[in-house]
């Protein structure tokens, strides 16, 4: 997997452009990511990467501005 490209609203992985949210695990992409509330972060939106138990985890936030 490659990201070839990332700004606001955008991310562009193996030549795929997504500009709806997306989960990232290892080498999967799992489109159209929607979480229960806009843009609060509840256990329950990230529990399928929590059952692969990553060493890492990055959640991108923006402020809107």
């Amino acid at each position: 997997m490659h990201i070839d490209s990332y700004q606001f609203g955008r991310i562009v992985i193996d030549g795929v452009n997504h500009t709806k949210d997306i989960i990232i695990i290892g080498a999967k992409t799992l489109p159209n990511w929607w979480r229960k509330q806009s843009h609060l972060l509840f256990f329950r939106d990230i529990e399928i990467v929590l059952t692969v138990r990553p060493s890492v985890l990055v959640v991108k936030v923006s402020n809107g501005g």
